[in-house]
């Protein structure tokens, strides 16, 4: 982090643990003022987590400030308020959850599991990404997929929270989707999501970008054979699309 940003963050850790608003809207100021190349995404999540102390009350209105700045840190503080047990309901959650800023988005969903400094978790967040993903706002459904490989469904509750997204029309939600599925393949449900990919292949309108990318992925080079098959499926479904031999050329090669 650079010098600026270092002694900004130490300034919202003060002006956090004494609690005195005037501290804290000062401190704030000096963020609001920044250009914007100035204060990258990664620095959002640990000045959010520097104020982590302030009242919930305090950081539900800063969660609905006009700057997305402003909204991220609060983000990550009720995130991570949330995680260590505080009072903080899903409600609460719903608004940085949704807002339109996707850096809000991820710095929320970086204090909600990062408490532990990269650990797993010791809260299930399954609730909460599936309260996110069941629903058709795309900024809900972009938390919901940040959320997931950072919960502990049974593969079935997996399944049925995956299998209508190959729908997904939106670039971002799209790559969002690639990203958890091979998260979520890290995390040992590679079983789970080669059915799952079996299914979507059969499909009457197939994501076909979807399914061959994420059978391109690293993970999916130990599981040829189902990959292959899966594949075959897809070409007998859509035709033989470019995308799909040339996935089914890489996996042929690994037997």
């Amino acid at each position: 982090m650079p010098p600026l940003l270092r002694a900004l963050l130490t300034d919202l850790k003060a002006a956090a643990l004494i609690g005195l608003p005037d501290t804290v809207y000062t401190a704030l100021e000096a963020l609001r003022g920044l250009p914007e190349a100035d204060l990258p995404t990664s620095a959002l999540l640990p000045l959010g987590r520097a104020l982590t102390p302030l009242p919930a009350d305090e950081l539900r209105s800063l969660a609905q400030d006009a700057d997305p700045v402003i909204r991220a840190l609060a983000a990550a503080a009720l995130g991570e308020q949330f995680a260590l047990g505080k009072n903080i309901t899903p409600a609460d959650l719903t608004v940085p959850a949704s807002d339109p800023s996707p850096e809000v988005r991820l710095t929320l969903a970086g204090g909600l599991t990062g408490v532990h400094g990269g650990a797993a978790p010791s809260k299930d967040f399954l609730p909460l990404a599936d309260r996110w993903l069941a629903t058709t706002t795309p900024a809900l459904l972009h938390t919901g997929l940040l959320l997931l490989p950072h919960t502990h469904p049974a593969p079935e509750k997996l399944t049925a929270l995956l299998t209508p997204l190959h729908t997904l029309a939106e670039h971002d939600l799209r790559d969002t989707l690639l990203e958890t599925l091979t998260a979520l393949a890290q995390t040992g449900h590679t079983g789970t999501l080669l059915n799952l990919l079996d299914h979507w292949a059969a499909q009457p309108d197939p994501n076909i970008w979807l399914i061959t990318r994420a059978l391109s992925a690293n993970w999916a080079s130990g599981h040829s054979p189902q990959a292959i098959a899966i594949l075959q499926k897809l070409a007998d479904n859509a035709g033989p699309l470019r995308a799909v031999r040339r996935a089914m050329e890489r996996h042929k090669r690994n037997e």
